[in-house]
């Protein structure tokens, strides 16, 4: 059905809330529709790690991976640790967290490590210093109690140039809890979707 909806439909943000969880047989549709420059909004997690398929009416996880979210050049997701965050704010210039602080939870997230560039202005040499492709926002900062920027639990990824040319990912790198759904979190996805 997902496959469908994103290879015949008009979608123009897919919005995802299990975070590493994914169908496996949507992921070429999934891929797809980021490079035709769609949208993303997932959380969760850390994205696109562990594949499900279904087998009878039940879903079966498959083993934590790189490979897919690698095809994003998200190289890797690393755990951080929460018990160094004091508070959570939100980010400037981007206002999209702004006055909803209240929706997350001070909890454990993960830091991307994304490949901005896909070519190299030196070939031979080790590396990607080439031209930006992307520019990455914090929205949310776990701060420590010093006022230190210590995790960065919601980030956005504008893609300007390369693969995913167009496309506005939000990735909010924790899962939702009843906090988020009970505050208006529901108004806020709607939101950031638009």
């Amino acid at each position: 059905q997902l496959v469908d909806l994103l290879d015949h439909e008009n979608v123009s943000c897919l919005v995802m809330l299990h975070g590493p969880y994914f169908p496996k047989t949507a992921w070429e549709a999934i891929l797809r529709h980021l490079q035709n420059g769609g949208g993303l909004l997932l959380a969760g997690g850390a994205p696109f790690k562990v594949p499900v398929f279904k087998e009878g009416d039940r879903w079966i996880a498959e083993r934590e991976q790189t490979a897919y979210h690698q095809q994003l050049h998200i190289i890797d997701a690393l755990a951080v640790d929460a018990s160094r965050i004091a508070e959570l704010a939100a980010s400037e210039p981007t206002s999209l967290m702004a006055g909803r602080e209240n929706l997350f939870e001070i909890m454990d997230t993960y830091g991307l490590t994304i490949r901005g560039t896909q070519q190299s202005e030196f070939p031979k040499q080790v590396g990607s210093a080439g031209p930006m492709n992307l520019h990455i926002f914090p929205l949310l900062k776990g701060l420590a109690a010093d006022g230190r920027e210590t995790a960065a639990p919601a980030v956005l990824i504008e893609h300007t140039k390369g693969d995913f040319t167009g496309g506005r990912w939000i990735l909010i790198n924790q899962p939702l809890t009843d906090r988020f759904w009970v505050n208006g979190g529901a108004e806020a996805l709607a939101e950031w979707t638009a």
